[in-house]
């Protein structure tokens, strides 16, 4: 309302020494910039009003009769219908580039956030560190709390030794999000969890789960934030897998070419006297 009073109040102030050369149709232009102004910084409630109040001030101080709310000229309640209509549509557009302003910065900053956690990961050797570096960005930048939960077989345990694997509705939650392949959101007690599978199939390697008291933090708008941390933390998850399958395969195959160089040997070593006995 200070915004609201403020833009009123200096738009009156600006026209009143030409009042008397405006005609009042050109004074309802800074009436309608003081609308604009408001609905840009206090939103679209804000706009409504000073719509309202700049049509009464319009009326009241440059229509004649000045100072009374009666209208002299018919003329003129066409000139304040059109300026009450004019200021509510450019306070509803205002209001709405100012939301789309608002969410592609929050999309910018979410990007931003995202590029710095996957460079991060990148850098991750074990599960321990994707772990704790995926805690720390979802406390710093979500204000929630997240654990990574392994598949061991058809059983979801914790992936640090430390941590206490999920119970009761989480622990269900985890499992119907493993076996499915799809996001699971529950509530236990007053903690609400999210729980999002770490590929869209069945065959994940384990699933990522939230938590939070606060339920607008989980919700529907944030979902495909959460979803693109997930697909990181996947990512990740699974360049370890293979880096672990080449590093044993690396291993086959020198256990296989020592066996070979030792078999060779011993049948070099035994050869030779046999050949001469022969």
């Amino acid at each position: 309302m200070l915004w609201v009073i403020a833009a009123c109040s200096l738009a009156t102030l600006l026209a009143w020494p030409w009042r008397d050369l405006l005609d009042p149709a050109n004074t309802a232009m800074l009436y309608l910039l003081a609308v604009a102004v408001v609905a840009a910084r206090a939103g679209k409630g804000a706009a409504i009003a000073a719509a309202l109040l700049g049509t009464a001030l319009l009326d009241f101080f440059f229509i004649q009769p000045r100072f009374t709310f009666t209208v002299g000229d018919v003329q003129y309640v066409v000139t304040l219908a059109v300026m009450l209509a004019v200021a509510l549509i450019i306070g509803n557009l205002t209001q709405g580039l100012q939301r789309e302003k608002e969410a592609a910065q929050e999309r910018e900053r979410q990007s931003r956030a995202l590029y710095q956690l996957a460079s991060q990961l990148a850098g991750a050797l074990t599960l321990e560190q994707i772990d704790a570096m995926t805690r720390r960005f979802l406390h710093e930048t979500q204000s929630c709390r997240s654990l990574l939960l392994m598949r061991h077989g058809e059983e979801v345990l914790s992936a640090l030794p430390g941590q206490t694997p999920l119970s009761g509705k989480p622990y269900y939650a985890a499992q119907a999000a493993l076996q499915q392949g799809a996001a699971q959101a529950t509530l236990d007690g007053a903690l609400h969890w999210l729980i999002l599978p770490l590929h869209n199939s069945p065959q994940a390697r384990g699933v990522l789960a939230l938590s939070s008291f606060d339920l607008g933090l989980l919700g529907n708008e944030r979902r495909p934030l959460f979803k693109a941390i997930a697909a990181l933390v996947a990512a990740s998850v699974e360049r370890l897998h293979f880096v672990e399958l080449a590093k044993q395969t690396q291993l086959q195959m020198t256990d296989e070419r020592l066996r070979s160089s030792i078999l060779s040997a011993l049948s070099h070593d035994i050869r030779t006297p046999l050949t001469v006995l022969y």
